[in-house]
């Protein structure tokens, strides 16, 4: 991505942040100037809401071919069900709405309190503030719950309060990003702001792309040709050592987020949960490891083991680049020791690792300290780490800080491959159980 298309593309999503935001600020000044209205208003909202998610619910159970059929009709009738008790019960709709309030205010407190400690890692002189205004959100969450108790312009006042302070913080992080006024004043010369944008919408780009591939896979005739037109090969001379990087997607991702890793030459490194007796919520937090393995081995093991579909992107180095890998590889197993999987003592261990192991003979390695130490899904993750190594390769992602999910980078690469500029993505590749065995991978 060039400096130029790199602005344009951070200086819209920060217009487009800045006004949503400063509709949540006119809205919480409306909310506490006009509270009888206001109420109302929220009130018929929230039944609205309740009445077009049910009816919509009901019709994909009932007439559309999906899995899961009972969950989806039984979540259509209790968004009835919930209109319904809004309607007679008045004062039921009150405390729901501060139960979602409540909800969205402890998200963005995490998420805002994950920032904070980028920050910090990050050595930005204001770090503090993010933290702080994480603290905000978690007392907003507490203040809309307790408020409902008091009268309702109380609430009413919280709420408004709440959307105000909402809308100011997210546009002062867009501005400051943690930094000082004036390493701001630096960087907005530059004529660009770093932000964390339309996160949640773009960490399900991958489940997107299994759906895509799913109802492609079931329904079109020319499926053959639809993967093909996936492929995209650039017509340039090949570098001697080429690093590709790989989005995942199954079925059966537990937080529909994929996974992301990344091979030099035929060398893949994935970093993620395999120490299946360290995983905590789920998978959203464990010690980390790092896989390595023999390319073809994995894409093997990954498409036909794990059911996955795989979007490869290939990079295109410089001379300058392929002498950096070895010292970036250096400084990483610096801070290593050997992990070895259950199936090296238990024949009949059938955990992730250990399957890895067998079908590819992969080596593991957990972490001493520092950041991968520990597996977060949304702070430490797989992006991270791969987003770090081609950074220290002078290969620049636009995600500085915040959550970076899986999504995020796949957009990034789709720009990157799909640029009319010269850029180091030359190839994007579908890895799949009806195009491996077909596939010759781009020269390496």
């Amino acid at each position: 991505m060039s400096d130029y298309q790199f602005k344009k593309r951070e200086i819209g999503t920060d217009i487009f942040s800045f006004f949503t935001n400063l509709c949540l600020i006119v809205i919480g000044f409306v909310i506490i100037f006009a509270p009888s209205f206001s109420l109302s208003f929220l009130i018929f909202t929230l039944l609205i809401a309740a009445v077009i998610n049910g009816i919509t619910l009901l019709i994909k159970g009932i007439f559309y071919p999906i899995e899961h059929r009972l969950i989806i009709v039984l979540g259509g009738f209790a968004y009835l069900g919930m209109s319904g008790l809004i309607i007679a019960y008045p004062q039921f709709s009150t405390f729901l709405l501060a139960l979602l309030l409540g909800f969205w205010f402890f998200i963005d407190g995490f998420i805002k309190l994950i920032i904070a400690n980028q920050y910090r890692q990050s050595q930005e002189t204001n770090w503090w503030a993010m933290l702080l205004s994480s603290l905000t959100s978690f007392l907003f969450v507490v203040l809309f719950i307790f408020s409902t108790r008091f009268s309702t312009g109380l609430f009413l006042a919280t709420i408004g309060v709440g959307l105000i302070f909402q809308g100011l913080s997210v546009i002062l992080d867009n501005i400051f990003k943690g930094q000082s006024l004036s390493e701001t004043k630096h960087r907005v010369k530059g004529g660009y702001f770093f932000l964390r944008a339309e996160t949640l919408k773009a960490a399900l780009f991958p489940r997107k792309l299994m759906n895509t591939y799913r109802s492609r896979e079931k329904e079109d005739e020319n499926f053959r040709k639809y993967l093909d037109k996936q492929n995209l090969v650039k017509t340039t001379e090949k570098s001697p050592v080429q690093i590709e990087v790989f989005i995942h997607s199954w079925e059966n991702d537990p937080f529909m987020m994929g996974h992301t890793d990344f091979a030099i030459g035929d060398m893949v490194l994935s970093y993620g949960t395999y120490d299946g007796a360290s995983i905590k919520f789920g998978g959203l937090i464990s010690e980390g490891v790092l896989a390595v393995t023999t390319k073809q081995k994995y894409l093997k093991y990954a498409v036909e083991q794990e059911k996955k579909v795989l979007m490869g992107y290939t990079i295109n180095l410089t001379a300058e680049q392929i002498a950096q890998i070895e010292p970036a590889l250096q400084e990483l197993f610096a801070n290593t020791f050997d992990w070895y999987p259950p199936a090296t003592t238990d024949p009949e261990a059938n955990d992730a690792a250990s399957q890895l192991y067998r079908l590819t003979g992969a080596t593991f390695y957990k972490f001493k300290d520092r950041r991968y130490k520990y597996y977060f899904a949304l702070n430490s993750n797989c992006v991270r780490m791969t987003e770090q190594f081609l950074n220290r390769l002078g290969i620049r992602d636009p995600h500085i800080s915040g959550v970076l999910s899986p999504g995020d980078y796949l957009e990034f690469l789709e720009s990157e491959i799909n640029s009319t500029e010269e850029t180091e993505f030359i190839a994007r590749q579908i890895y799949s159980q009806v195009t491996l065995a077909e596939t010759t991978p781009v020269q390496q």
